[in-house]
């Protein structure tokens, strides 16, 4: 199995653009969640909330961070997967890439939630 150089990889214009936006996104949500609990006295948050049930997931402020985390490890696993896809698949690669950028919108959604039902 042959593989391209990374400057290659990284020189594809969406790639590098889904890749910046992705690596901005999961730090710009690890600040917003940390300024927004930050405020909070108590030590435990609502981690989950459905309509059926209410809170079902009540957990420490530093759980929260765990959105941030798997929003990194899904970026980070998907460009290394797009990585290797690129050389004989290179439209799978890409649209590997920009399905990343749409899970990053769901994660700053559910972190809304949860910033919204907390505070």
């Amino acid at each position: 199995m042959s593989r391209i150089p990374l400057k290659l990889f990284i020189k594809d214009k969406l790639i590098l653009v889904a890749l910046a936006l992705n690596v901005l996104s999961a730090l710009g949500l690890f600040f917003y969640l940390f300024f927004s609990f930050q405020k909070l006295q108590g030590g435990s948050i609502f981690l989950h909330y459905t309509v059926h049930l209410g809170v079902d997931l009540i957990g420490s402020k530093s759980q929260i961070y765990f959105i941030p985390l798997g929003a990194f490890l899904i970026t980070l696993l998907n460009f290394i997967l797009a990585y290797f896809l690129y050389l004989n698949q290179k439209n799978l690669a890409r649209l590997l890439v920009v399905a990343t950028v749409l899970i990053q919108v769901f994660l700053w959604i559910a972190s809304a939630f949860l910033v919204f039902i907390n505070i």
